[in-house]
């Protein structure tokens, strides 16, 4: 998180808020679970809405940092959401869905592996926050998205391009996944931390894997509603990956 940027959007929140985000920043993992389990929702609504909207910001950061409190603040966000005050519910998750597509700088953040990006995007077809995905979705007009928030329901079918293997026995060899005319995925990826091997905790080197598993790695980057997602052959079936394929993190919507 970039310092500058944050103190200065620190600097607009009330005293009291200002101080319990920076010390959830920097407290220890055990003393920020403490602070998280003791906020209760009720409790919340004698916030303003800029403090919800900031503390959605930081626990996104922190979640994708791999921090469990965070982690775990966000999908009791997620799994109570019909329970929270529309004020609650709608201010907090404005910081957070607005975390997960803007840097701290305000520019469009690019495709990444997101930790919580699946719990957020769990929210983001019901009308428990509708007003904030609608305010976050006008936002990020002509972005380049392949899903924006707001947007009506729909299907986002993936075609898992494959082509038989040479010697006629081992799994087909996965080409493409491709959301319309646009590869999602590349198989000379030179970054070694957005191979799929990588992402899935393999040894480097080609291997088989269910198409399931690489969809959620696809719809965590790009930031597709599971939900959503399907795809043209059964997502059990098994391909055979190889050793470069990975992530392509250029992909933009044709439709932007």
């Amino acid at each position: 998180m970039h310092t500058d940027n944050l103190s200065a959007a620190l600097a607009k929140l009330s005293k009291s808020g200002e101080k319990l985000l920076k010390e959830l920043l920097g407290a220890p993992t055990l003393k920020r679970a403490t602070l998280l389990q003791d906020m209760d929702w009720s409790a919340l609504e004698d916030w303003t809405a800029l403090d919800l909207i900031g503390l959605g910001r930081v626990l996104v950061r922190l979640a994708d940092t791999g921090d469990p409190p965070s982690q775990q603040f966000l999908a009791r966000l997620r799994d109570e959401a019909p329970e929270i005050s529309e004020f609650v519910r709608e201010s907090l998750y404005f910081g957070a869905l607005g975390a997960l597509y803007y840097a701290d700088d305000l520019s469009v953040r690019a495709p990444f592996a997101s930790a919580v990006a699946p719990v957020l995007l769990d929210l983001v077809t019901t009308p428990e926050v509708v007003h904030a995905t609608a305010a976050i979705g006008d936002a990020l007009s002509g972005a380049g998205l392949f899903y924006t928030p707001g947007s009506k329901k729909q299907s986002l079918i993936l075609e898992i391009v494959t082509q038989p293997a040479a010697d006629n026995k081992s799994k087909s060899d996965l080409l493409a996944i491709k959301l319309g005319d646009v590869d999602l995925i590349t198989t000379l990826q030179i970054e070694e931390d957005h191979r799929f091997s990588r992402l899935l905790q393999l040894p480097d080197g080609a291997f088989d894997s269910a198409v399931g598993p690489l969809i959620e790695i696809i719809a965590r980057y790009h930031r597709l509603p599971r939900q959503l997602v399907a795809a043209n052959i059964d997502i059990d079936q098994h391909v055979r990956v190889s050793e470069f394929c990975g992530v392509e993190l250029d992909a933009v919507s044709e439709g932007e």
